[in-house]
């Protein structure tokens, strides 16, 4: 599928002094056309299944249908799953599938990979990338003939010192072109395939994964918090709950004890008894004669 872009329209004669490639004279920056919207579509699924082997299986002739490919495939979990005449069989525990089928089957193709099983999450998008190929394909025409220039002033180039300038000009230049190039391919694939990450996981697995995943330290935290809150609930509900015995007590006693306060310093003190003297001296004994 091409690009969907046309060609370069008529140049306005009123843009021929205008340059593209740095030098006086270049040709103006050629304009490009929209034929139509270029959109990249992606999605990602997760379905569980009773057969992670048997899915894919289905899932590689779904996408060859539609003139699909498949990008990447990933196995994991190999797991041990007993059979209903008691013996055990080793199965594909979850498999990963990123898969580029044509825009128009997106829709088909997705729905499709969902009927496999059970879907537990999924997620679509499309971003228009129009005006990002435009302009990509715009840069592109003018250094292509920003470099065509260069390689004209190389043929006239009579001096060294002017060879040496204009080659190192030109590789900057066409390091740049193949930098959009490189652009330019890169978007037209993302809009000439849609793409779509598809993980498979075996049903028995899918509970254990999900009982694993309430261990650890996110786990953890996040009971941590739940506890927290359920506290601060506790305390919020019996504070709640004893506020208007709170505010009665506080109507009645504030009063009552500024009443007593002040009676108690309205009060006379009562008298201080006057303590006793020391004891007086005994009278001196008569002197007897000699």
């Amino acid at each position: 599928m091409a690009p969907p872009v046309a060609g370069p329209a008529p140049a306005d004669p009123n843009e021929g002094s205008e340059d593209s490639g740095g030098e006086p004279g270049a040709a103006p920056a050629p304009r490009v056309q929209i034929r139509e919207r270029a959109v990249v579509y992606t999605a990602a699924v997760t379905v569980e299944v009773d057969d992670v082997s048997a899915t894919l299986r289905q899932a590689e002739s779904l996408i060859a249908s539609v003139d699909g490919l498949i990008a990447n495939e990933q196995t994991d979990n190999t797991v041990e799953r007993p059979e209903p005449d008691g013996t055990v069989r080793r199965q594909i525990g979850s498999a990963t599938l990123v898969v580029r089928v044509p825009p128009a089957a997106f829709g088909r193709v997705l729905a499709a990979l969902g009927e496999y099983g059970t879907v537990l999450q999924q997620t679509r998008g499309a971003t228009d990338v129009t005006e990002e190929v435009v302009d990509v394909a715009s840069r592109v025409k003018s250094a292509q003939a920003s470099v065509a220039r260069i390689r004209e002033l190389m043929d006239d180039a009579n001096a060294l010192a002017d060879v040496v300038l204009l080659e190192s000009e030109l590789t900057r230049r066409q390091a740049e072109l193949e930098s959009l190039q490189a652009r330019q391919a890169t978007l037209a694939n993302q809009v000439d395939l849609a793409t779509i990450t598809a993980t498979l996981v075996l049903a028995d697995t899918a509970q254990a994964d999900e009982d694993e995943a309430d261990l650890g330290f996110v786990s953890g935290l996040k009971a941590g918090w739940d506890g927290l809150v359920a506290a601060t609930l506790v305390v919020l509900t019996v504070t709640g709950a004893l506020l208007p015995f709170a505010v009665v007590i506080a109507l009645v006693g504030i009063p009552l004890f500024v009443v007593l306060r002040r009676n108690r310093r309205l009060r006379p003190a009562a008298p201080v008894p006057a303590m006793a003297g020391p004891p007086a001296a005994p009278p001196p004994a008569p002197e007897r004669p000699a």
